[in-house]
């Protein structure tokens, strides 16, 4: 058991803009339709088309949750999420 300085805290929010969109970029392969636009000082910026309001959200979280994200700006982050038809047999 050790000492946790400061440094050791904060180590994990020094990482690069570069560094942070290539984890960013490599969490969301998954998720087609979304890119990241741009990382600055840690704020991850998203944007495009998920499939839904529930990918989205994910998709946030996930950015959120990679070393050195500080926040994630989902402003040009969209759904498209088309109400299912619901046809009755008469």
């Amino acid at each position: 058991m050790g000492i946790i300085t400061r440094g050791d805290v904060l180590r994990l929010y020094a990482r690069s803009d570069e560094t942070i969109v290539a984890a960013v970029r490599d969490s969301l392969q998954a998720a087609d339709g979304i890119v990241v636009e741009a990382v600055e000082q840690g704020v991850v910026r998203l944007a495009g088309t998920a499939e839904s309001q529930a990918m989205a959200s994910a998709v946030v979280r996930i950015a959120e949750a990679a070393d050195g994200v500080v926040a994630a700006d989902a402003d040009r982050l969209e759904w498209s999420e088309s109400p299912q038809l619901i046809t009755r047999i008469p």
